[in-house]
C-alpha cells in the first residue's frame, strides 16, 4: 500500500475515513471563489544576462598572461576545458615546441624533463601578480 500525503491523509481521517470520491461540494470545499479566475499568472521577469566588460576582459587577460607567462597566441587559442579550476592548472596547446626552441634543445624529450621540473619546483612559488592582487 502506498503511504499518502499528510495532508490527504489528515483530509481523510476529517471527513469520518471517506474517499473523495464519494464527497460532495460540502465536504470538499463549500465556499465559492468568483475571485479566483481572475488572477492570473504571474508574469516572469526577463533577466539580461551579466557578462565581462571590454575592460574586465582586457584586465584578465592581461593578468592571466602576466602570471601564466603564456604568449598572446597561446592566451588566446584557450579554451574552458584548458582550464582546471581545482588543481590552478592550464593546459597549453602547441607550447611544449615553442620552449622547445627557445630553450635550445634539439630534441623534445630533454625540454619536457625541464618542463616537468619546473612544474613540481612551480608548487611553492608565489607569482607577483598574487602579491598585487593583495594589495588591491
Amino acid at each position: 500500500m502506498r503511504s499518502l500525503p499528510m495532508a490527504v491523509s489528515w483530509f481523510i481521517r476529517f471527513h469520518g475515513l471517506r474517499h473523495p470520491r464519494e464527497m460532495g461540494k460540502s465536504e470538499v470545499l463549500s465556499q465559492d471563489l468568483p475571485w479566483l479566475g481572475e488572477i492570473g499568472r504571474p508574469i516572469p521577469k526577463r533577466r539580461i544576462p551579466s557578462g565581462l566588460t571590454v575592460a574586465e576582459v582586457q584586465r584578465l587577460l592581461a593578468r592571466l598572461l602576466y602570471s601564466s607567462g603564456m604568449r598572446l597566441m597561446e592566451c588566446l587559442s584557450l579554451r574552458v576545458k584548458d582550464v582546471d579550476f581545482a588543481r590552478h592548472t592550464i593546459v597549453v596547446r602547441e607550447g611544449i615546441r615553442t620552449v622547445q626552441e627557445l630553450l635550445g634543445h634539439s630534441d623534445v624529450s630533454t625540454t619536457m624533463i625541464y618542463t616537468h621540473v619546473l612544474k613540481v619546483a612551480a608548487g611553492g612559488t608565489t607569482s607577483p601578480l598574487d602579491l598585487l592582487l593583495q594589495t588591491e
